[in-house]
């Protein structure tokens, strides 16, 4: 009896962790975090080098904007114009969060509320990488919307983390692209 007890202690603890792992969990605790503003918790779930690259997007466009004194992206990122070395002191995190942060309220002021969301099937590349076709169902003004989304988990070291959403850079990216095109 005694041994079987040590057996479940070792075997429901490995369970917990692997299923607060999953994709799916991992999905449901990163809308969560928007939901709740809880910018400081994103970071942990988010696949490390997209952070990384999220700040060098953002770095770039901000010597662009100093360059040709605009300073949209920075009102925006930091709430006033900052210097291209001010901006480079900034961890990734920071960008992460200032960026879903401001999405997020984006769709606030716009007056749409997270109601939930389903994962309605998957598509699995290899073993280290999966794509989630979720529903998310927003409400707006008393009317439910109904949202299909692609989520993109990578797994490294053993952990599953979730990919940027591709519109989070796209519009930093097209920011970027019109700079360069003053050149």
């Amino acid at each position: 009896m005694r041994r079987y007890l040590v057996v479940l202690m070792l075997i429901f603890p490995m369970n917990l962790h692997a299923k607060s792992d999953s994709p799916e969990n991992l999905l449901g605790r990163y809308l969560d975090h928007i939901d709740n503003s809880r910018w400081d918790q994103i970071h942990s779930l988010t696949y490390p080098p997209d952070i990384e690259n999220l700040k060098q997007l953002i770095l770039r466009i901000i010597r662009f904007e100093n360059q040709f004194e605009e300073s949209r992206v920075q009102q925006i990122i930091f709430g006033e114009k900052v210097s291209n070395e001010v901006a480079a002191q900034r961890d990734s995190f920071f960008y992460l969060a200032r960026s879903l942060e401001q999405l997020a309220l984006a769709l606030r002021q716009e007056g749409f509320e997270l109601k939930g969301h389903e994962v309605v099937g998957d598509v699995k590349e290899g073993r280290d990488r999966i794509h989630l076709l979720t529903r998310i169902t927003l409400e707006q003004g008393g009317r439910t919307i109904d949202n299909m989304q692609i989520y993109s988990f990578q797994r490294r070291d053993r952990q599953w983390y979730m990919e940027l959403q591709p519109s989070i850079t796209l519009l930093l990216e097209l920011v970027e692209h019109r700079y360069e095109m003053q050149k």
